[in-house]
């Protein structure tokens, strides 16, 4: 099955970090936050809630927009092999040039690959690409988007409950084909997606307000 879905990526996240307070030191070593890194695979998963068209259809306000992810590879072993689940919402400019840029807002959970513990975030990020008109959807194309921005851990669950953290993300996808699990392949944006920061186990950061 092959259908094209208006997207621009929102994307995706994870990390964590210290404290805010000087712990005792018995605490100083199990609450010291720790840097990783992780690398993975991302996907417009589903058409986003509502696209609100303004300024002759230039400006776009695309609402509760789904991205799915994998995390392929990490020093973080809780990390490595999760899924991603992440809902934004952005503004968008479209440019007559064929290049966009936006901003978004949204949360994600992180979901270890055995299901022992979930980490639920919020992420932002501000973006840019190139898009088309397609008149099969009567609309903008998104063709490429790279998005740059941050994320912090607000809540785990189970094994993760407890854990903090903050830092940096980033994606870069295109439209293309995508094989679906049950072997659909639909056409949507795609493309690897990059988490750097800290986390922490006693879920707060060292420079939080």
């Amino acid at each position: 099955m092959n259908r094209p879905w208006f997207s621009v990526l929102g994307a995706i996240v994870v990390v964590m970090a210290s404290l805010a307070i000087s712990p005792a030191p018995a605490l100083a070593d199990r609450t010291k936050s720790t840097p990783f890194s992780a690398a993975g695979f991302a996907w417009q998963s589903g058409l986003p809630a509502k696209i609100i068209a303004r300024e002759k259809g230039a400006e776009l306000k695309v609402l509760k927009e789904p991205v799915d992810g994998l995390i392929l590879s990490s020093n973080w072993a809780a990390f490595s092999g999760a899924s991603l689940k992440t809902t934004h919402s952005s503004e968008v400019t479209l440019n007559a040039d064929g290049s966009f840029t936006g901003e978004l807002k949204g949360a994600f959970q992180v979901i270890r690959p055995d299901g022992s513990g979930t980490l639920n975030g919020v992420m932002e990020a501000k973006f840019s690409g190139a898009w088309v008109f397609d008149p099969s959807i009567n609309g903008p194309l998104i063709l490429t988007v790279s998005d740059k921005g941050s994320w912090k851990f607000t809540g785990g669950t189970g094994s993760l409950a407890g854990t903090g953290g903050k830092g940096k993300w980033g994606a870069d996808m295109s439209f293309g084909p995508l094989t679906l699990p049950d072997g659909a392949v639909v056409q949507t944006l795609r493309g690897e997606l990059t988490f750097q920061g800290t986390y922490s186990q006693n879920g707060r950061d060292d420079d939080d307000d």
